[in-house]
């Protein structure tokens, strides 16, 4: 009888907990990405409508075609969108609605039947595509001539790129007639280009997090001075654990410590991939040590070791800085790496269509 109430209690609390997150999904001063848990329901609820949308297909059901795919996709994201960012980031919210609206304008198209011939259409998607593309580079180009001429605000400038990159993937879409392209090239800059549409995600999700955790951190300091920053610390350091004065040099059991623990931490940066996930990766554990050497040190010794522990946590945000920015530095090399190969691509795609 017990395990039987338990067993209900618990089921209520599930429900109460389930109908809390819907409400605070649907609440419209939520910006996106405040918890990570709402953005992983909305994406199984994302999945959920096209396995409902493939079950209906399989089940012959309905009538459905590719259309019926982009247009509940549109929906989803204008009801995402709609709900979590209408007046926390008003700019995003304005470009992706545009961007659903526009995804339905299309799935409209398919869904009417009324088409143009395959090669017809793979000019028009082709054509448009290319333009989107080279109205996305510009961006670049704002960027370079941003000390010289005033060209707009910089992030109207970005959220053309980002949506028009968006709109240009799906007229690949379009372009490929639905399916993988025939032939080594095309699929070579097939996926090219859908490897630059997801290293531009990943970096719109990157330059949203990343400066967040960098936020809480107590030290703001420029990339390149890193290096600079942590050899002064370590000349610091060595002038602490020099000695207490002339006569009377620190303990054994603190220059143990020192030369153990705190002189290897301060030769140079320790950037680790852990501080993408937590800034305080292990310095709990680290912290934890200068607490078990302190009780066996005497005041003036405790005084050293507290300085010494100040300029540890010091050193491990210069750490976190360095990993984090060091990602965002890599994201964009690589992002503008292969952006510029699927150009060059499609300029020799282009030739090779006009010229057979």
């Amino acid at each position: 009888m017990k395990d039987m109430q338990t067993t209900d209690i618990a089921g209520k609390q599930n429900l109460n907990d389930l109908l809390r997150w819907q409400n605070q999904l649907l609440a419209p001063n939520i910006p996106i990405f405040s918890d990570l848990r709402k953005v992983k329901t909305w994406g199984w609820g994302f999945v959920l409508y096209f396995l409902i949308c493939i079950w209906s297909d399989t089940s012959q059901l309905f009538d459905l075609n590719p259309g019926h795919y982009v247009a509940a996709g549109a929906l989803f994201m204008i009801l995402f969108v709609y709900s979590n960012m209408r007046f926390t980031q008003p700019g995003h919210c304005l470009g992706l609605m545009v961007t659903g609206l526009v995804s339905i304008l299309f799935a409209a198209y398919l869904m009417a039947n009324r088409r143009y011939d395959f090669e017809t259409e793979k000019w028009i998607t082709g054509i448009l595509m290319a333009g989107l593309l080279v109205f996305t580079t510009l961006f670049k180009l704002k960027k370079k001539l941003a000390p010289f001429v005033a060209l707009g605000k910089a992030r109207v400038w970005m959220y053309f790129h980002i949506y028009s990159g968006g709109l240009a993937a799906l007229l690949l879409l379009f372009h490929t007639g639905f399916h993988f392209p025939v032939g080594f090239f095309s699929n070579i800059l097939f996926f090219i280009f859908l490897l630059s549409i997801l290293l531009g995600l990943v970096g719109m999700y990157l330059q949203k997090v990343i400066p967040l955790k960098l936020a809480d951190l107590d030290v703001e300091v420029i990339y390149e001075k890193i290096p600079e920053i942590v050899c002064q610390l370590k000349n610091k350091i060595e002038g602490l654990t020099v000695a207490v004065d002339e006569n009377r040099p620190l303990s054994k059991m603190l220059a143990g410590f020192c030369d153990q623990e705190i002189q290897p931490f301060f030769r140079s940066p320790l950037p680790s991939p852990e501080y993408f996930f937590s800034v305080t990766a292990g310095l709990l554990e680290k912290l934890h040590k200068f607490e078990k050497i302190r009780q066996l040190l005497n005041e003036e010794e405790k005084s050293i070791l507290d300085r010494i522990k100040q300029l540890y946590i010091e050193k491990q945000q210069l750490d976190v800085h360095k990993s984090l920015q060091w990602i965002l530095r890599v994201w964009l090399w690589i992002h503008v790496i292969f952006s510029s190969l699927l150009i060059i691509l499609i300029v020799y795609h282009v030739g090779l269509m006009i010229a057979y």
